[in-house]
């Protein structure tokens, strides 16, 4: 195992690894690096450390003579563009300023694993993301306007997977000229991390939403089209929003068109309908209070 660039504080000398597994190492805790916090008491050397495995059949002076290791970051990144190009006039307009990430996890790992029956595995290059024991998810609660950074730059985060409670997403931001030619000023943009999957090979226009797991060594890029609404005035209103390219992914969609409390109900017909043109719909909807319709 080749780990470059981590701060080795804290690890005893090399004879008390004598014997240990590597699965009992580099497991171990010290492997991770955590997000500077804002009281400075974290490293913040967090994106630093690299990794790599290589097997060889034995262990001297010539093993590796003439040879490159190839190193893994641990973490991912998320970069942000928009073509105003592709805007479309009728639209209105759009100027990006910056983009900031919601749901980000705290701590990474240092080495990439998976467990399998008490066993550990080394993949190269992963394909799961190693999420440490009980880290902590940065809530997008606490996204703040000088958290945004400019499109230019890319934005670092540590593996993340799909369970972990609260799925990451991208917030844009930038100023809005609606189609009506009124400035709205800045303006929020709630972006799911999803991607397309196809449910059927005979027809490529039958596909489903899925959200994906953050890998180290990945980039991710998030290509804007064209900004069809007006966004949202503040940040909170736009994260607790659905996300602007996915809407099924944040809106209950279940059987629930009956609500009751044991003494009042409330019937709603339909219980799912998706607008995407300007007009009038109808809404049936029954209210009853005992035994009485209102």
């Amino acid at each position: 195992h080749f780990i470059a660039n981590h701060r080795w504080v804290g690890f005893t000398q090399d004879y008390f690894a004598v014997g240990k597994s590597a699965g009992e190492m580099l497991t171990d805790p010290k492997f991770t690096t955590t997000l500077p916090g804002l009281d400075g008491t974290n490293p913040v050397d967090a994106f630093d450390p690299m990794w790599s495995v290589v097997e060889v059949p034995a262990l001297d002076d010539n093993t590796f003579n003439g040879k490159v290791v190839k190193l893994l970051r641990n973490y991912a990144k998320i970069s942000v563009a928009y073509n105003a190009g592709t805007q479309d006039p009728n639209e209105g307009s759009f100027i990006l300023q910056g983009f900031a990430v919601g749901n980000v996890m705290k701590t990474g790992s240092i080495v990439p694993f998976r467990t399998e029956n008490y066993l550990y595995y080394f993949d190269f290059p992963p394909n799961t993301p190693t999420v440490p024991a009980n880290a902590e998810i940065i809530d997008a609660s606490e996204i703040e306007p000088n958290f945004f950074i400019p499109s230019s730059q890319s934005f670092n985060l540590f593996e993340k997977g799909t369970d972990e409670g609260k799925i990451a997403f991208v917030l844009i931001k930038g100023e809005r000229t609606n189609r009506n030619g009124t400035s709205l000023g800045v303006r929020y943009y709630k972006v799911d991390l999803i991607t397309r999957k196809a449910i059927d090979q005979n027809d490529p226009n039958k596909v489903i939403s899925a959200y994906f797991p953050i890998l180290r060594n990945r980039h991710y890029q998030v290509n804007i089209a064209s900004v069809n609404s007006d966004g949202f005035s503040t940040i909170a209103d736009a994260i607790q929003a659905p996300a602007g390219n996915n809407i099924f992914s944040s809106v209950e969609l279940k059987d629930f068109e009956h609500v009751s409390d044991g003494q009042k109900s409330l019937v709603v017909s339909p219980i799912q309908q998706v607008l995407v043109t300007p007009g009038t719909y109808s809404f049936s909807t029954n209210y009853m209070s005992g035994t009485t319709d209102l």
